[in-house]
């Protein structure tokens, strides 16, 4: 259930809390009026006296355990786990219960203590790694990933600043045409070795060629697979795409992204004029949810094939060493049977690259071969980071610089977590999601911030985001193409957005440089 049952967990325990606080002052602090004495089933007033010490001890045990529940609702809001939340729920449903069989006159008061803690308890049972809280220093099992330090991995380097930066002041659009129209949710975008472009549609599992002013879905048996598993899905469905040029007049291979019924993966298939072969699986097992699926794919300069993960709307895998969410992989992809495994001087000899990230769709890499990814946050902080090969972003023991020790800045490493170079605040401003590697810096496409934005690369790194384009709506990708233009794919039919005449579409973006 991942973010539905939380959210009804924190509700519930909120809730229960509130309860716990009204029956506090009924019974601590207006026992004396006649009208509470009737609610709680006392007749006289001989009987009121009598009983107004035990309410008092209990109105004040009511209170405590309302301070219990509240407390341990914050602790689990910021994914610090969830015992004293317990604790405090069982502990209410208990007493309800004891109520109940003690004076079955008093039922309706026995539901309404209850009910909420109940409730509670219930979702945070299907709340996927909600009773333990992440671990601060996940230790390796045996060929696992291994604890991380503030240093980088033996044997990787840690990115220099490019070769040139610093002399872009600033951009504006040159030129900008629609490419193609009336698409229905494109998620994915990549260029073909012909020049034509491949987009991914991500609900109705089909891959469109645009080419000369025209848009052809493709065929085949590859392309009757994929659409086997085109659903509504939330955020899941067809999505990141790449596709490798093999030279030697083989047909090229097209690499997806797709959430099928029990987990993500990657396939592969050859491309023959507009005929996808059957799919091959070459990763799999990839944890999947209606919400975090990450779903990007970028053949990297050194020429292996990196996929994004996100964190499956269960947070505490994206620290766990033995899953797949919430991750940077980096596999082997030359056509072959080779697919999928480790790509060599991966930091930990799996596929992992990088990890601690919360949902990661965009890569893009600079010219001198630095890797930028960005992040969705939670509700405050969305990240523009620069991957190191064995680094922990932080998700969920920070969301960008939030929770970190004093004196953390932009791009440190402090005991051994890794904080992003950009931040954008509130996430309600950017929810970024892909991006280009650009010479004059990093473009951006935002969602529910509905602009793509440069970030500029500076003397010291990067810079502040700039809005560029604002009257797109939702931006889902941007791509350099092979003519040096943006490609940028919107995204406001995904049932989040408001549709315009023409949506969705692909843009060419000129960008000039000043």
């Amino acid at each position: 259930m991942g973010d539905a049952s939380r959210l009804i967990v924190v509700i519930a325990g909120s809730l229960a809390g509130l309860v716990h606080v009204g029956f506090w002052v009924l019974e601590a602090v207006l026992w004396d009026r006649p009208a509470v004495h009737r609610m709680f089933g006392v007749t006289t007033r001989e009987g009121a006296a009598a009983q107004r010490g035990a309410f008092y001890n209990i109105g004040w045990y009511n209170l405590l355990l309302a301070l219990g529940a509240w407390v341990g609702v914050g602790l689990y809001a910021v994914h610090r786990g969830a015992a004293l939340l317990v604790f405090a729920m069982a502990f209410m449903v208990a007493a309800a219960l004891v109520l109940l069989r003690t004076a079955r006159a008093m039922w309706r008061g026995a539901l309404i203590q209850g009910l909420p803690a109940a409730v509670a308890l219930a979702a945070l049972a299907v709340s996927p790694g909600a009773i333990a809280g992440p671990p601060l220093q996940p230790v390796a099992a045996p060929g696992a990933i291994p604890r991380i330090t503030a240093s980088a991995p033996p044997g990787t380097e840690t990115p220099q600043a490019p070769a040139v930066i610093g002399g872009v002041t600033a951009v504006s659009v040159a030129s900008r045409a629609d490419v193609a129209t009336h698409l229905e949710v494109p998620w994915g975008l990549a260029f073909a070795p012909d020049g034509s472009l491949l987009v991914t549609e991500r609900e109705r599992g089909r891959i469109l060629r645009i080419a000369d002013g025209a848009v052809t879905a493709l065929t085949g048996p590859g392309a009757d697979a994929l659409a086997a598993f085109a659903r509504n899905r939330g955020e899941g469905g067809l999505l990141g795409i790449a596709v490798l040029d093999r030279g030697s007049g083989r047909p090229p291979a097209v690499y997806v992204y797709q959430t099928r019924d029990t987990d993500n993966a990657v396939l592969r298939m050859d491309l023959g004029g507009d005929e996808l072969s059957a799919p091959v699986e070459v990763l799999t097992g990839i944890p999947k949810a209606a919400n975090h699926n990450g779903g990007r794919l970028k053949l990297g300069p050194d020429g292996h094939l990196y996929v994004t993960t996100g964190d499956a709307s269960s947070p505490d895998l994206a620290q766990d060493p033995a899953s797949l969410a919430g991750k940077i992989l980096r596999i082997v992809a030359d056509g072959t049977a080779a697919d999928g495994s480790p790509a060599p001087g991966n930091p930990f000899g799996t596929v992992v690259y990088s990890w601690g990230h919360r949902n990661v769709q965009g890569i893009a890499w600079t010219d001198d071969g630095r890797l930028y990814a960005s992040e969705f946050g939670q509700g405050d902080v969305d990240e523009l980071n620069l991957i190191v090969a064995g680094a922990n972003y932080g998700w969920p023991l920070v969301e960008g610089l939030n929770r970190a020790p004093a004196g953390t800045g932009l791009g440190d490493t402090v005991d051994g977590l890794t904080y992003p170079v950009v931040e954008w605040r509130p996430t309600s401003s950017a929810s970024p999601s892909g991006i280009a590697a650009t010479p004059a810096g990093v473009f951006v496409a935002g969602l529910r911030g509905q602009t793509l934005f440069w970030v500029p690369f500076t003397a010291s790194g990067v810079g502040s985001p700039v809005p560029l384009v604002t009257d797109l709506g939702r931006v889902r990708d941007v791509i350099m193409g092979p003519d040096g233009a943006l490609y940028v794919a919107t995204s406001n039919t995904d049932g989040r957005g408001t549709p315009r005449a023409g949506d969705d579409r692909i843009v060419r973006i000129e960008i000039a440089a000043s």
